[in-house]
């Protein structure tokens, strides 16, 4: 019989895919753990509890005129400064505007409840992509295939806030091929020779040339009789490769010379029905240096209508970058891209192809992507159903409507109505069926991008998210943690710090369903659904770090004792409370949501719902846990699979913790000595030693976890294992 110590050393590598269970040579085996449940990874290596919720606000009921029931919530954030933040919580038909978790404002909107989500056929098609938006300093964008794009514009107060549609104009016309289409307009351009010019007048014999789009004539004589000018003016633009010889006229007004008349060049028949580049000119050989004077009449229109409109849809997504606005998919041109022009972002002018004029491009390719989001990264990112673009010149120079190119790199695809992050240089995506997390990153080497699977190795807990949003590091504590809430109403969060190749994904479960998530700042807030007094409710609730209970209230500074606490959102609810840093024994809340305490707090209470089980077959009541994948190791005579073995102890480094339960033996924290009834227990940071563990298996694991609501933290832990 052999014994065999196992150090594991950090839980940087989350928990791990089942498949992987056989995988015990690489790396994340061992930086890994079977389950990580109510657990966060801290970036040092360890894994602690994860942190509670305080509640804010109850989400209003969709009025019974509307059809009753619960409305969908979607949460973004708004940064009016560094220190003015909001959240934004739509719901039917409002948005519900906080600051420092406290409602300032409420707009009405045109969005019911339906509008909020992604929606789908029954075969999975795109119907609508539910709502996005966007930031310009005061002023929030939101965008809906079905509703022209609405703007919610902060005014002097917190609680000053207006909706409006936002004014787009010089709209780009689109042929849609039926018959609500707008006739097109032929182009002309009036062409004079002054006399006397502004350096010298013409004489006949001088020679120039005519410039069309960049497509330069033959020699042009000049001559005084303005017919004959016409005439070779005519033939020679006609001869040019870039236009049709049919359509192409060149009349005039005047007494007959050249000096007194008007020369309009029509672009019409195969040339007409759309807009030109005004017309440039070159002289050739000219005694003098004379000049020519070219003026557009008319602007020539596409035959068509307005590319966007109610009929039509309106862009489903878009960024500011370069001092344009950029949208891009809609109903009827779901793979289409367009940006207004520059410094001006509601002007959409694409009538030249000056540097600053409007630009538009559509997808080349085989299939019809659908663009559900749009994002400013290293380069110019769209994100649609069926593949990723980027503009590759964004990066070093700005793009025009001359230099535009929409390159396809990645056939991924991401799921619509959940936003993108950027994360250490990449961008973060969820992947169309909700099934991987994908990292868009420029690859030097290759020059074009790559959209790695991130979740592979616990894409278990890839259970198709609803929500997504990202909390920035904000202390050497901290890494980059990102939120999934997934339509099984569970969370996974996804630790991330790729530069110590940190990918750690745990999943946090409450009593209820995860709906949403936004953080702002280092703040994070959920829309959950809980079952209250019997109904179904939506809350929005806050994370604290300093609660251990969910959808809970907490005074952790009294100023004179409190005989008990009132939740009036939890009536007839079953109440977890601490009071003076004790867990006591719950109790059910009356109908207002009222408890008394067993005795009076004197210096802080905590109260709201317990975590639920994580593990009810394996470990019951426990509310967190972390279980060890199968020990596995080399002997002399061959692998260790399939013999049986025990552990025999346990040494567990914890910090700051007060509760642990260890392949089922309790862990003592308390100390004897005096006054310690009815103290808290003071946290222990060290070593915990368990002897004496019983049974036989084929597996070798380590499960530890506890049913109290309190904080802990596993840094890691030494185990001998008997076989």
């Amino acid at each position: 019989m052999a014994r065999i110590k196992e150090l594991k050393t950090n839980f940087v590598g989350g928990e791990q895919d089942p498949l992987l269970r056989q995988r015990s040579d690489v790396k994340a085996y061992y930086n890994g753990a079977e389950k990580l449940r109510n657990m966060i990874v801290l970036p040092q290596g360890g894994a602690r509890v994860r942190p509670g919720s305080r509640y804010l606000w109850t989400v209003p009921e969709i009025p019974l005129l509307d059809g009753g029931g619960l409305s969908n919530v979607r949460m973004f954030e708004f940064q009016f400064s560094t220190e003015q933040t909001y959240l934004f919580v739509f719901r039917h038909k409002a948005a519900t505007i906080f600051r420092d978790g406290v409602v300032v404002a409420e707009v009405v909107t045109p969005f019911s409840s339906a509008d909020l989500r992604p929606q789908l056929t029954a075969k999975g098609d795109l119907i609508s992509t539910g709502i996005s938006v966007t930031q310009s300093r005061d002023t929030l964008l939101v965008f809906h295939q079905n509703y022209k794009t609405k703007k919610i514009k902060r005014g002097a107060t917190h609680a000053d806030w207006t909706i409006s549609d936002w004014d787009y104009i010089n709209l780009q016309r689109f042929d849609f091929g039926d018959t609500t289409y707008v006739n097109g307009v032929d182009e002309v351009q009036a062409i004079t020779f002054p006399q006397p010019g502004s350096q010298g007048d013409w004489v006949s014999g001088d020679t120039f040339k005519l410039i069309i789009e960049d497509e330069k004539t033959d020699n042009i004589a000049y001559t005084t009789v303005a017919a004959d000018l016409r005439a070779a003016m005519e033939a020679a633009i006609k001869r040019l490769p870039n236009v049709s010889a049919a359509g192409i006229t060149v009349t005039f007004t005047g007494s007959g010379t050249t000096a007194t008349s008007t020369f309009f060049l029509g672009f019409s028949g195969a040339n007409g029905k759309r807009p030109w580049g005004a017309a440039g000119y070159e002289t050739i050989s000219v005694k003098q240096v004379p000049s020519i004077d070219i003026v557009v009449t008319q602007q020539g229109e596409y035959q068509g209508e307005d590319v966007w409109s109610n009929v039509r849809g309106w862009p489903r997504c878009g960024c500011f970058f370069q001092g344009r606005l950029w949208v891009a998919g809609t109903k009827y041109l779901p793979n289409s891209m367009w940006a207004s022009r520059s410094g001006a972002p509601n002007d959409f002018n694409s009538k030249k192809i000056d540097a600053d004029y409007g630009i538009s491009a559509t997808t080349d390719t085989d299939d019809v992507p659908a663009f559900v989001a749009i994002f400013a990264g290293r380069h110019l990112q769209l994100f649609s159903t069926a593949a990723e673009f980027y503009i590759p010149i964004s990066e070093t120079e700005p793009v025009t409507p001359e230099n535009i190119t929409l390159r396809r790199t990645t056939s991924r695809g991401c799921k619509p109505g959940l936003r993108v992050f950027e994360v250490d240089g990449a961008t973060h995506f969820v992947q169309r069926r909700g099934k991987a997390l994908r990292e868009f990153i420029f690859a030097d080497t290759e020059a074009a991008y790559q959209a790695n699977n991130i979740s592979l190795l616990a894409s278990h807990l890839m259970r198709d998210p609803v929500g997504f949003a990202l909390r920035r590091s904000s202390s050497t504590e901290d890494a980059d943690y990102e939120f999934m809430p997934n339509i099984d109403g569970t969370m996974t969060v996804f630790c991330t710090l790729r530069t110590q190749e940190v990918n750690a994904m745990t999943l946090w479960q409450t009593d209820g369903i995860y709906d949403d998530v936004a953080v702002i700042l280092d703040e994070a807030y959920f829309s959950v659904i809980r079952t209250i007094n019997g109904s179904p409710v939506k809350m929005i609730e806050i994370m604290d770090d300093a609660v251990t209970v969910d959808c809970g209230t907490a005074n952790l500074d009294i100023s004179s004792p409190a005989a008990g606490v009132t939740l009036a959102h939890l009536p007839n609810e079953l109440i977890e409370y601490q009071i003076d840093g004790l867990v006591r024994q719950p109790k059910t809340a009356n109908g207002s949501g009222a408890i008394v305490f067993d005795r009076p707090a004197t210096s802080s209470y905590i109260a709201g719902l317990k975590y639920p089980e994580v593990l009810p077959d394996e470990a019951p009541g426990f509310i967190w846990c972390v279980k060890t994948l199968p020990f596995e190791t080399q002997l002399p005579d061959g692998a260790s699979m399939g013999r049986k073995r025990r552990v025999v102890s346990a040494d567990v480094r914890v910090y700051e913790t007060s509760d642990l339960v260890v392949n089922g033996t309790p862990i003592a924290f308390r100390e004897f000595g005096e006054n310690v009834l009815d103290t808290p227990i003071s946290p222990f940071t060290g070593v915990k030693r368990v002897r004496g563990f019983l049974g036989w298996d084929y597996e070798g694991q380590v499960l530890i976890g506890s049913d109290i609501s309190t904080t802990a933290t596993v840094l890691g832990l030494a185990y001998s294992v008997s076989i």
